[in-house]
């Protein structure tokens, strides 16, 4: 070397000093040591910084963030995070109006439709609900528009039914004349199917279209045939009816009784014929209103005036009380499915509101049914 380098002597010695080094630290922590500004991570820069992935296998297998900014002190939380402050707490919502299949609260408020006893829903995605005489349907997150006007009720006397027919056509019951109707929507057309009920209330059809309904004050069941307008008492000695539903084999009906907190089953043959009556469970808050019932057969109960939903095991062993609400909380409905109307979610009608209804995720579907 020449007279401006650094001597071979200095330099075996600066060598020497470094394999000890190197030495004393594999005998100390049994690893050589390493540069602080090494990064594991082949995405980052060169700088020191700490990449937290919630993601990462515990594998060694080097954890690739693509969104990494590289910036000292950062901390990568989120793989596809933004720069930015902003915060996503839904990052699988779709851009249209269809909600999750798990919400964030399971019981919870939508304002708008107008449903104040009973509410139904269409095969075109429409929420349908009755509000000072007249039908209206709702779209999902949609403002409600009247689509049959004058159709019964008004002032404290309800349209206490609404359910769609297989063909398209509407029927619901009419507390102030005390009559069952059928409607065209699409017309605006409407006609008697039944008169001279006292207090007409829940609606249930059975797979051969035959359409059960709770006569409130005359604490029987008539089953009707809505073409025709015949019909027949099935059940008779019910305190009160108000809601029924059917159990997934359409053999057994439930009833709910506004006056003395108990539900009661009947089992129907296949001849239409009806057994004896009996109570399944009771003990609920004293003015039951509607029932539905899931596809495993478990009964969900509203009690009106205590505000509460229930459910009931096919049983009549097991009861959890899955929402409280400050509301009247009246009809309860599975959403068809169609328009963002969740079929795994249960909408409730509000009794003490003009524009607003609740809804509760059960995450299981309704039982099979003709209508939507």
């Amino acid at each position: 070397m020449n007279g401006k380098g650094v001597p071979g002597k200095s330099v075996a010695l600066i060598v020497s000093a470094i394999a000890l080094i190197v030495a004393f630290h594999v005998a100390q922590y049994g690893c050589a040591p390493v540069a602080s500004n090494v990064s594991t991570d082949p995405n980052t820069s060169g700088d020191v910084t700490t990449s937290e992935e919630p993601n990462a296998s515990g594998d060694d297998a080097a954890a690739e963030e693509p969104n990494a900014s590289g910036d000292d002190d950062s901390t990568a939380e989120e793989p596809n995070a933004d720069d930015d402050d902003t915060t996503t707490e839904e990052p699988n919502a779709s851009d249209d109006d269809t909600p999750t299949d798990e919400p964030e609260e399971p019981f919870y408020v939508i304002t708008g439709p107008r449903a104040t006893e009973d509410l139904g829903f269409d095969d075109k995605g429409y929420l349908l609900g009755a509000q000072d005489g007249n039908i209206f349907r709702t779209a999902y997150n949609g403002t409600p528009e009247i689509v049959l006007a004058g159709a019964g009720g008004g002032g404290h006397r309800l349209i206490t039914g609404i359910m769609m027919l297989p063909d398209g056509d509407i029927i619901y019951c009419d507390d102030q004349s005390g009559s069952m109707y059928r409607a065209d929507l699409t017309t605006g057309a409407k006609q008697v199917v039944l008169s001279g009920l006292s207090y007409p209330n829940g609606l249930e059809m059975d797979l051969s279209g035959l359409v059960y309904l709770a006569e409130t004050h005359a604490n029987r069941i008539r089953r009707i045939n809505v073409d025709t307008g015949v019909s027949a008492t099935v059940v008779s000695g019910v305190p009160g009816p108000d809601g029924v539903s059917f159990n997934p084999d359409y053999d057994t009906l439930y009833i709910s009784s506004s006056s003395n907190g108990t539900i009661y089953a009947v089992d129907i043959d296949a001849t239409g014929q009806a057994g004896q009556l009996r109570v399944l469970a009771s003990g609920f808050p004293s003015h039951l209103n509607a029932v539905a019932v899931d596809v495993n057969g478990d009964i969900y109960i509203a009690a009106v005036q205590a505000g509460q939903i229930w459910r009931l095991t096919p049983d009549g062993q097991t009861r959890t009380l899955l929402a409280q609400a400050n509301d009247m909380l009246a009809s309860v409905q599975w959403g068809s499915g169609i328009g963002g109307w969740d079929a795994k979610t249960l909408y409730i009608a509000n009794r003490q509101s003009s524009d607003r209804i609740h809804a509760l995720y059960v995450g299981v579907e309704g039982k099979h049914r003709l209508y939507p």
